[in-house]
């Protein structure tokens, strides 16, 4: 797997992050709608797009989930619940592989800015190209996060 390296935004209550999904490279995304709530509640929204890497070549990939977790001093942890997503592959025609997937994160936070690591699972649900894309395996994701936590 790949080590990644993530860069914070600047803007309260966003945030980026990174994900290596194992086997295909690494995409981008954002966390945006970052929430921190008096009784230590945080929740943020994950978006991610970019192209993974397969035997067919470089397909384009968006998807999204949700993050949910509890702040207990300087240190953050949940879990990303509802994450669904879709690879376009075009080789003759153009089709989609469509994944869910889930996880857990973790962090810590300083100042409201906050940074941590991510892992979890994919499954394509579909896939037309099962050899590459194999559908209903667990296919291991992890990454690294910053984010500007909103006061």
């Amino acid at each position: 797997m790949s080590s990644l390296v993530l860069h914070a935004f600047a803007v309260p209550g966003k945030g980026s992050l990174q994900l290596s999904v194992h086997g295909y490279g690494n995409l981008p995304g954002q966390l945006l709608n970052i929430s921190l709530q008096p009784d230590g509640s945080v929740s943020m929204a994950m978006a991610i797009s970019g192209k993974l890497q397969t035997a067919y070549g470089s397909f384009f990939v968006t998807g999204t989930g949700v993050w949910i977790g509890a702040t207990n001093g300087s240190t953050l942890s949940g879990t990303i619940q509802s994450v669904t997503g879709q690879v376009q592959i075009c080789v003759l025609s153009c089709s989609n592989a469509n994944f869910v997937g889930k996880g857990n994160w973790t962090g810590s936070m300083m100042n409201l800015a906050a940074s941590g690591t991510l892992t979890g699972t994919i499954t394509f649900t579909n896939s037309p190209y099962p050899q590459q894309l194999p559908p209903n395996q667990m296919i291991p994701i992890s990454g690294t996060w910053n984010a500007q936590l909103p006061q």
